[in-house]
């Protein structure tokens, strides 16, 4: 989720990203703002459209030679640019502050946690990087607060200025709406927080979706205290190659080592290793709680229930492996069909104790060689896509995607999906080109979707390769919805014992079976949440 730092109408954005903000019951949402009382003066760096300098005049002159017509001499002093100038203006000062901190189910009980609510005021009032000025108005009042609550009593005392707080989106989108014609000076910053607890750890981190997260904060889930480096270490200088390092923050605790941040490498981390002289008898106590592996569920933006377990290290090595089964699916009319479908696809029983069946099940997934199996897991609205693939060859053969009605929980396999059979292969091998995955046919131009930046990056980086296509031999034997849209493309993958190819939805609708038009429209508007 990225929205922009600061505005110039916040009303607009909010409104227009109001989908972007519709949240589950294990995320909590606060929204501040303030609003000067009175107009003011202020300057505002903006692009502007006026004509040339003199200087720009002449050098576009001497850039024409002197054979020039006079057509077009004269239009260079008619010629106008872009420039980013500093403007005057007057207007309301408009200050926006959302905070949003997603739970995992198990950790929202401690969402009050007094130490956790410190580092979430601490991490929410510094500044960003670049920030408007206005940001630090806001921050220098509520960096004192105790509590997410308490920065709402910190803001209605802000004088000049009237407040808002709003604890869900509707009433919070609404108070901003009715800004929306001050057109004065604004500013709106995000800050994006998750909350977990794995193995008796609480773990606070900047929640910058799928990259990197840095940890804010780490708590012990038995006690409720904050867990800082002195806790865990005897000393905090220590010996990273060849140069000395401070110690300032933890950055995870696992059970063969302990990460910590140090001071000069705000994302750089120095490890020690369960025998180390240097770790004290809790920190020791602490690793001893990790099993290896970490159950954490999640409720999403659909309001899906999804417990994931991440299974460490695999057999001692340096692979993670991660599992995800559906716990309850908003509007599912049997849950555990799915469920237990993957897991017999994935472990060849659904049957004892859940945790056991996987983390043992995980192991025989990574042999001695090769890169091993691994799972995909996709759901949105209408539809739930699963996959176990093998990793260490290229062929499809052992690998199994299966799509269900989100509805029903029933399959819906690639004969039942494409009702039109003959036109669908017709359509496919009328392509030429194959290039890591997609289809395309050189012959037409006009024909497909536009291929923009999206998919040209992805053709750019994906290290597929370019061949001629010469069609598909047989009908595909299974297919995957990814939820993903590069340009216009929303990808639609079929399978075949040997390849996979990419269509897009909107090319192969009409020889889709019009029963799964209504499902299948409902996944693709659910990309864009």
């Amino acid at each position: 989720m990225k929205i922009k730092r600061c505005l110039v109408a916040v009303a607009a954005l909010l409104m227009a990203n109001a989908v972007l903000v519709e949240l589950s019951a294990q995320t909590v949402f606060k929204g501040f703002l303030l609003r000067s009382n009175e107009k003011m003066d202020f300057v505002s760096e903006e692009w502007v459209r006026e004509g040339l300098s003199e200087s720009e005049k002449k050098e576009l002159l001497e850039s024409l030679g002197e054979d020039a017509s006079e057509e077009k001499k004269k239009s260079v002093q008619d010629a106008q640019a872009w420039k980013r100038k500093e403007v005057k203006k007057n207007g309301y000062e408009i200050i926006a502050l959302n905070v949003e901190m997603e739970f995992s189910v198990d950790a929202y009980p401690y969402r009050d946690n007094p130490y956790l609510q410190e580092d979430i005021v601490k991490f929410i009032s510094k500044p960003g990087t670049y920030p408007d000025s206005l940001e630090k108005v806001m921050c220098a009042h509520i960096k004192d607060a105790k509590s997410v609550a308490d920065i709402s009593k910190k803001l209605k005392k802000v004088k000049g200025y009237q407040s808002f707080v709003g604890g869900d989106t509707a009433s919070y989108i609404a108070e901003i709406a009715k800004y929306k014609e001050s057109r004065g000076r604004a500013c709106e910053f995000w800050r994006f927080m998750k909350v977990s607890l794995e193995n008796g750890v609480l773990y606070l981190k900047e929640n910058k979706g799928s990259g990197y997260k840095k940890t804010l904060g780490v708590y012990d889930a038995e006690t409720g205290k904050r867990i800082v480096p002195e806790d865990l270490l005897t000393t905090l200088k220590l010996q990273s190659w060849k140069d000395s390092v401070t110690i300032c923050g933890v950055a995870g605790i696992e059970g063969e080592d302990i990460s910590f941040y140090y001071e000069g490498g705000d994302f750089y981390v120095h490890n020690l290793k369960k025998d180390s002289p240097l770790l004290t008898p809790y920190a020791k106590l602490l690793m001893a709680k990790d099993k290896g592996y970490v159950v954490t569920t999640n409720v999403n933006e659909y309001g899906d229930q999804i417990r994931s377990f991440l299974i460490k290290r695999v057999n001692g090595g340096y692979e993670d492996r991660t599992v995800y089964l559906p716990v309850q699916l908003k509007g599912c009319k049997n849950t555990q069909k799915i469920r237990n479908r993957m897991l017999e696809s994935m472990f060849g029983s659904a049957e004892g104790d859940e945790v056991s069946l996987i983390v043992e099940g995980v192991k025989k997934w990574l042999s001695k060689y090769g890169r091993g199996s691994q799972m995909l897991f996709n759901v949105g609205d209408g539809l739930v896509s699963f996959g176990f693939e093998n990793l260490s060859t290229y062929s499809n053969v052992s690998n199994t995607f299966i799509v269900f009605d989100k509805t029903t929980g029933e399959e819906i396999g690639v004969d039942d999906l494409i009702k039109d059979k003959k036109g669908f292969m017709d359509y496919v091998n009328s392509h030429n080109v194959y290039f890591a995955g997609f289809l395309f046919d050189s012959t037409n131009v006009d024909r497909g979707t536009k291929v923009g930046s999206e998919i040209r990056g992805y053709l750019k980086h994906s290290g597929g390769y370019l061949a001629p296509f010469k069609g598909l031999s047989e009908f595909p034997t299974s297919w995957w919805f990814a939820f993903s849209k590069k340009d216009d493309f929303v990808v639609v993958e079929f399978n075949t014992k040997q390849s996979r190819v990419f269509l897009n939805y909107s090319d192969i609708k009409a020889f889709i079976d019009p029963k799964y038009h209504d499902i299948m429209d409902r996944a693709v508007k659910s990309i864009k949440k």
